[in-house]
Parts: C-alpha cells; structure tokens; sequence
C-alpha cells in the first residue's frame, strides 16, 4: 500500500488520521467508518467567526504592537543572497541521541520547569546565536492550531498548520524568550494576516524555524 499526499492538503496530525483509518480498513476491510458531520471547509469559516472576537481583536492589538519594535531574522553568514538562487535545493540535517541520553536530559529539564520544547529551542538559539551577527533575532515556529470548535475537529483531515514568532534575547548570560500572549489568543490573529501587518511595516520576516521529534516509546 502506497501513501503519497502533498503537504500543503494536510498536516502531520491529519496524515497521521488518513493513515489509521487506511490501516484500519485494510485489516477490517467490511467495516464502514462512521460519517463525520464536520467538513474542513466548516471548521474554516467556524474560525473565520473568531475575527469578530474580542479575543481576536485583543491578539490582534498585541501583535500590531509589537512589530515596530520586533527582532529581525537571525543574520547568518551566507555563501549568496537566497534572492538570486534559481533552483532552491533543500537538505535535512539532524542529529540523535540515545533514548537513555534523552530521558536523563528531559529529567534534568523537568527538575527545573522547563519543557523538553523550551530546552531544545534553547540549544537551537544558542546555534543561531554563534553565528549571527545580532544576538537578538526572531524566530518562526510552526504550530499545530487545530482549535477545539466542534466535538468531531481530531477527526477532519486538512492543513490545520499555523507560524507563530518567538523573540529571542542572547546577548546576556542567561537566553531570555521575550513574553507572548498565552496561546489561546497568540493563534487567533493568523500568521498570513501577521506576515502581512510585517511587510506593510518594513519588517524582513523571520526566516529560521526550527522542530522536533520525540523519539518513539
């Protein structure tokens, strides 16, 4: 059985959906999967009702707040300016850690209250940092915002996927990540409208991102 899907019809979470309900109809191919009353398209116009939010509104203020005086992108050493590049050529570069390793680092971080997300984008500014010129930059971090509208939304496959931006200070001796709304309002004034709000305003947009994975249990 062969998957193939392009990544701009779903995220990760929505494969993961389309690839359980596969499996499960190839061991049990009788089963009729239960009808969902719930479309992607509804949960986009269900969110789109959230711009008339108070909440919306309150994200939206914060955000246009900050960009005057919001970090630029890391400046790292370049062998050209990305503009010129014809045929962009991308390539994964990653590392791994024992499971034993991994587990004592995360008991580590947790005696201390920092999530095992804080942690390594910690260590990732830390790189960035060694290399660009400003030590004070913004990054971009995808984020699954699959918003809890209806009872049947972990059931829809679609692209759910959001960019928020984190500030980083390094230029003291201790990494300060600059204080953001709580996620619940931060996800409301999407990041296509943000990006917009940044290029109105002369703004060059954050251009390194960061992720992780878990190792599996």
């Amino acid at each position: 059985l062969h998957y193939s899907i392009d990544g701009l019809l779903t995220d990760a979470r929505a494969s993961n959906v389309l690839l359980r309900e596969l499996a499960h109809l190839y061991e049990h191919p009788d089963v009729e999967l239960p009808a969902l009353e719930l479309s992607f398209r509804d949960y986009v116009l269900a969110e789109k009702n959230l711009e008339s939010s108070e909440l919306y509104t309150r994200a939206e203020t914060y955000w246009k707040e900050r960009i005057p005086g919001l970090a630029t992108a890391p400046e790292l050493p370049l062998a050209c300016d990305p503009r010129t590049v014809e045929s962009p050529h991308f390539e994964r570069v990653e590392g791994k850690l024992p499971r034993e390793t991994w587990e004592r680092v995360k008991g580590w971080a947790s005696q201390r209250g920092i999530t095992p997300t804080a942690l390594l984008l910690a260590a990732y500014s830390e790189a960035l940092a060694t290399w660009s010129k400003n030590c004070r930059f913004t990054l971009n971090l995808p984020m699954a915002n699959r918003l809890p509208l209806h009872p049947e939304v972990d059931a829809i496959v679609g692209d759910f996927t959001s960019v928020t931006l984190l500030e980083v200070d390094a230029g003291g001796e201790a990494y300060r990540f600059v204080a953001t709304p709580g996620a619940d309002a931060l996800g409301r004034f999407e990041s296509c409208k943000l990006a917009t709000a940044l290029r109105r305003a002369g703004v060059p947009r954050a251009a390194a991102t960061s992720r992780y994975v878990e190792p599996p249990a």
